[in-house]
């Protein structure tokens, strides 16, 4: 019978190899020294931040590496994407694109979920993701990486709008949620953070990919580079960005992932 000393022994061992398998690498993919993150793009006089869990999905992205000021967006073939819409987006993130067209936008989401599972130690989960027919078996991040072409291959935006949970009336936008409208094509976005002002209203950051497959990027404003849209924008008649503008996306877009347990 293990004492009381050896079973604390024990479950401080068990705590530090969860704790390394969590933080070790939380952004595994190659990318440059992180100096600047999401949480480094200021937001509007008179926001703050939200508060988030430790952990979630959107601590996550909060965190998220970026590309210096003024680099522009560049397709997964390395062509520069056309310049009137390089003032589509404020700041690109330190992600690979792959070296075939399937990142694109609904593809781009996925992938930062699947990495995000991967983070936290749950990589198994990457098999409840909309779409997701390639069953993740085990193995190292490169194995993952590789695996995750097949994700993104089987993923599209009509999936995603058909089998994501629709939030319930009156719910306030987090980051980690999704803003999608099936089709061929659709789109998608992703919120990658969220700010409040004392009175309650909340703006918005989102990102995206796009067609053809590209960097994933911080939205700006059709108006200018400001990267933060006010939540209410979702409301009738909702709205359009540059690069999108087939159908305006509305409240009845969102879609949420399911939590992790």
């Amino acid at each position: 019978m293990k004492s009381a000393r050896q079973v604390i022994l024990l479950a401080a061992v068990a705590l530090a190899l969860v704790s390394a398998t969590v933080t070790a690498e939380p952004y595994p993919w190659p990318h440059g020294p992180i100096v600047r993150t999401i949480h480094n793009i200021e937001p509007p006089a008179g926001f703050h931040r939200l508060a988030l869990e430790p952990g979630s999905f959107g601590a996550w992205l909060r965190e998220l590496p970026l590309l210096p000021d003024n680099t522009p967006v560049h397709k997964w073939n390395g062509e520069l994407k056309a310049q009137m819409y390089q003032r589509n987006h404020a700041a690109v993130v330190d992600l690979d694109v792959g070296n075939q067209n399937l990142q694109q936008c609904a593809d781009a989401i996925m992938r930062l979920r699947a990495e995000y599972l991967w983070a936290m130690g749950r990589a198994a989960d990457v098999n409840r993701l909309p779409g997701n027919q390639a069953k993740w078996k085990g193995g190292d991040w490169p194995a993952y990486r590789k695996y995750l072409n097949g994700v993104m291959a089987n993923t599209g935006t009509a999936t995603m709008a058909q089998s994501m949970p629709k939030p319930h009336k009156g719910y306030r936008l987090m980051p980690g949620d999704v803003i999608v409208q099936g089709g061929h094509p659709g789109h998608g976005m992703l919120v990658l953070d969220v700010v409040e002002d004392d009175a309650g209203h909340r703006k918005v950051l989102y990102g995206q990919s796009f067609m053809p497959a590209q960097q994933f990027h911080v939205l700006a404003q059709k108006t200018g580079k400001s990267p933060w849209f006010a939540e209410d924008l979702l409301r009738e008649p909702g709205f359009t960005t540059l690069a999108w503008t087939k159908k305006p996306f509305t409240d009845a877009d969102v879609r949420l992932f399911e939590p992790v347990k």
